[in-house]
């Protein structure tokens, strides 16, 4: 039994991005003119993602930035399992604390906008 996935004319839809799912709905054989249920119905047909691999201090930050979008030492320091002032002395100046708040971002954040601003709260 040859089993192929029939290729209907989809060029109307093709902008459309669930396109592909409604496409993947049926395995359709050609030599018997038959369809069946697609492995959409039966079985995961997408993985989830794999966990990310944290070596060191830079992956656990871009891993919270991803998840949560903001630093959180606190989190970072679960991943590593080490202590706090370990975490911040090895993210370096990747991350400063806001005066202001005592939030902690990352140097792209704090060192944009006003900074004349941020010197004169710092002193």
């Amino acid at each position: 039994m040859r089993e192929t996935h029939r290729q209907p004319n989809l060029q109307p839809f093709r902008d459309d991005p669930d396109c592909w799912l409604v496409a993947s709905i049926e395995d359709y054989d050609l030599e018997n003119d038959t369809a069946r249920p697609g492995p959409i119905f039966s079985e995961r047909v997408i993985s989830p993602p794999a966990p990310p691999d944290i070596t060191s201090a830079a992956d656990a930050l871009a891993v919270i930035l991803n998840d949560r979008g903001r630093v959180d030492v606190d989190h970072i320091v679960e991943l590593l399992h080490r202590d706090a002032e370990a975490v911040i002395a090895k993210l370096g100046e990747a991350i400063f604390r806001d005066p202001a708040d005592g939030a902690w971002q990352t140097s792209d954040a704090y060192l944009s906008g006003p900074m004349r601003r941020r010197r004169s709260r710092r002193r």
